[in-house]
């Protein structure tokens, strides 16, 4: 059995998969990627936690609710920007543990950033956060009231982030005529 499964190897996977790494004790951690050749052996390997870092998609839900069932997973965490209702949507659809913790900070640094920056964790029950916790035993996670205010919270950050960039743009725009 694996200790963590991380599916996503792209910037937000690696970046889960390096803070795991340096966690105290031997825990066994594996990353796979949709597109490597291993996908479906890899999946066959039971694993208490599955890390979700994949880019969000109509078929995102469907996809995390086989991966879990798949790998037998006993608790899900979910680092993607997601829809508002996603993780919800998917605890509905599992009998195990399902939490959102959305990844913040700069790329490529998003290690550091993990390292260095509270880790919101989006769920309802003490419980769920409490496995959390434990599992980034070596990342300062806070509790939000529910999955829905760690999803809008995420989707409002990018969002913002957008907007200045866009109206740094302008008044450079501005400043050079």
């Amino acid at each position: 059995m694996i200790d963590s499964l991380i599916i996503g190897n792209g910037e937000v996977g690696s970046a889960v998969f390096r803070v795991l790494q340096k966690r105290q004790g031997s825990l066994i951690t594996k990353i796979i990627d949709v597109n490597d050749s291993d996908f479906n052996a890899a999946l066959e390997i039971p694993c208490k936690t599955l890390h979700i870092c994949f880019t969000y998609s109509s078929e995102f839900e469907k996809y995390v609710v086989y991966y879990a069932k798949k790998t037998k997973a006993e608790f899900v965490i979910i680092h993607s920007t997601v829809q508002v209702g996603t993780t919800t949507n998917i605890l509905n659809a599992l009998n195990i543990p399902v939490v959102h913790s959305p990844v913040q900070g700069q790329h490529p640094e998003l290690e550091e950033s993990i390292l260095y920056f509270d880790k919101f964790v989006g769920t309802k029950d003490v419980e769920s956060f409490r496995l959390t916790a434990q599992e980034l035993s070596n990342v300062r996670c806070v509790k939000l009231e529910s999955p829905e205010a760690s999803e809008l919270g995420k989707l409002l950050s990018t969002s913002y982030y957008g907007l200045c960039i866009a109206w740094h743009k302008e008044m450079k725009r501005m400043c050079d005529e």
